[in-house]
């Protein structure tokens, strides 16, 4: 079985991120009440071992019958709010990242890259770099590329992500 939904959390990109953070960049946060935002908190914090130990996500996978898992950032770390040098740094580091972990089991791990979408040129010619120099064959981009400036995504059929007629200005 190939499990195609699974996040991983690099905690090194969520520390230099929360220099810049501000709830209203996170919908998680900005939307969240009281015993949302507590409950989330909570249950964060068992997640934090599966997203970032690959011995605990094999013996989840095993206990799970899943063969293949598809590795992608969590959600909250796509951080599109970030300006785009910094957006570009930790989409690199968040990327090598994914490949350490690959790189830990190959047969069981298959990883999604991201990219910087709050500056979409630079986007694409991630997406393209990294299809021809690493072999990687998707990336997952975030529905909302920036929370600040909504915009709709899709990847085609080769997985290289095309803008909306209203961005291909």
């Amino acid at each position: 079985m190939v499990d195609v939904h699974n996040h991983v959390l690099t905690p090194e990109a969520q520390e230099i991120a929360a220099e810049w953070y501000e709830p209203a960049f996170e919908p998680y946060d900005l939307y969240a009440g009281a015993a949302s935002a507590r409950h989330n908190r909570e249950f964060f914090g068992g997640l934090v071992e599966p997203m970032t130990d690959p011995q605990r996500r094999l013996r989840d996978m095993d206990a799970q019958g899943v063969d293949v898992q598809l590795l992608s950032i969590f959600v909250s770390q796509y951080y599109y709010w970030l300006d785009s040098a910094k957006g570009l740094e930790l989409s690199q580091m968040q990327n090598q990242h994914l490949a350490d972990l690959v790189a830990t089991n190959p047969e069981r791990f298959a990883a999604a890259a991201t990219v910087p979408m709050q500056d979409p040129p630079s986007a694409f010619a991630r997406c393209r770099s990294r299809r021809t120099s690493t072999g990687w064959t998707s990336t997952m981009p975030a529905s909302n590329p920036s929370s600040r400036r909504p915009r709709t995504w899709t990847c085609s059929s080769s997985f290289i992500p095309t803008a909306s007629a209203r961005d291909a200005g």
